[in-house]
């Protein structure tokens, strides 16, 4: 058991300094309407990873602005994110997505 316990934690710890590395963006969706996320720039995008309870997940891999898209059609844009930076923002409105 206690092998175990040690792997647990030494694997926890190299996931945190992966992420601490390398960066990550994390959306969180408080409208429920938001139905995809992307990184863009004039040339590339970068899909968000979509998870359980309005969270949209990433580590970037290119340098641009995050771009919220919902499901009443509307899009936001905003933010800023580069290569190895961290950012994390959320997503409001009543209704539609207004802002992050």
């Amino acid at each position: 058991m206690k092998p175990i316990l040690i792997a647990l934690i030494l694997f926890a710890f190299f996931v945190a300094s992966y992420l601490l590395y390398d960066g990550f963006v994390v959306v969180r969706d408080e409208t429920g309407m938001v139905v995809q996320v992307q990184l863009t720039n004039a040339h590339q995008k970068q899909t968000l990873v979509n998870l359980p309870f309005g969270y949209f997940v990433g580590t970037p891999r290119l340098e641009g602005e995050i771009e919220v898209r919902c499901s009443d059609g509307s899009t936001v844009r905003g933010g800023y994110v580069t290569p190895y930076s961290a950012e994390t923002v959320t997503v409001t409105g009543e209704g539609t997505c207004e802002k992050f």
